[in-house]
């Protein structure tokens, strides 16, 4: 299974848990490929199946441009996650909660100043950390 076999297993896979409501527009395989080409796509492939997939970079998109955010940071200084996805047959094996602790140690180490997620995603992180 390549990657966007991943995603699109993810779109057409009915999930109560995560349902990101993307769609074969998003993500795309141009999409996908420049994500790789940056070095920004992550996959997590114990037992060479693809379980996870996330895209981390500083890129807020247009939409976030000109938001009044919290935090005085540039774009340089920050993390932006997009397309983060956990194969729905590992659900309950904590994949998101540790892929969310790596991202937040190396975030921390690079002295990031503040993280970005979609409202979606940070409903999913709030479910994934609401038994620390």
């Amino acid at each position: 299974m390549d990657i966007l076999d991943f995603y699109r297993n993810i779109i057409n896979t009915p999930n109560d848990y995560f349902n990101p409501k993307w769609n074969e527009n998003y993500p795309d395989l141009e999409y996908i490929e420049n994500s790789i080409l940056k070095e920004e796509l992550y996959i997590y492939k114990p037992d060479e199946k693809i379980v996870s997939s996330i895209i981390v970079n500083n890129n807020f998109g247009g939409r976030y441009n000109d938001a009044n955010w919290a935090v005085n940071a540039e774009a340089s200084e920050t993390v932006v996650i997009h397309a983060f996805a956990v194969d729905p047959g590992c659900r309950g094996k904590k994949i998101s909660k540790e892929i969310f602790n790596i991202i937040r140690k190396y975030s921390l180490k690079d002295n990031k100043k503040a993280s970005e997620l979609t409202s979606f995603m940070e409903m999913m992180v709030l479910k994934v950390f609401s038994n620390i």
